[in-house]
């Protein structure tokens, strides 16, 4: 079954896109009962059951991104 999506009210030209919690792609695009960014691709060939709640999906980000696994950032 298809993913039902939500069009990201602030997806303004210009705007950096939240990635695809499946693919990474950038996306405007999000599944609205779990807050998760979802691009039309992946929306098709998905079922709601698979979408990650938004806790998971922060853990996927950060183990895929180290750099993201503190709060450590360098100031500006």
């Amino acid at each position: 079954m298809a993913i039902k999506l939500t069009p990201d009210p602030d997806n303004a030209p210009g705007r950096v896109r939240e990635h695809c919690c499946f693919c990474f792609r950038p996306t405007g695009y999000w599944y609205a009962p779990k807050d998760v960014a979802v691009c039309l691709s992946c929306s098709e060939v998905r079922d709601p059951a698979e979408v990650p709640t938004k806790a998971q999906w922060c853990a996927s980000v950060r183990d895929r991104f180290p750099e993201f696994r503190t709060n450590d950032f360098p100031t500006l």
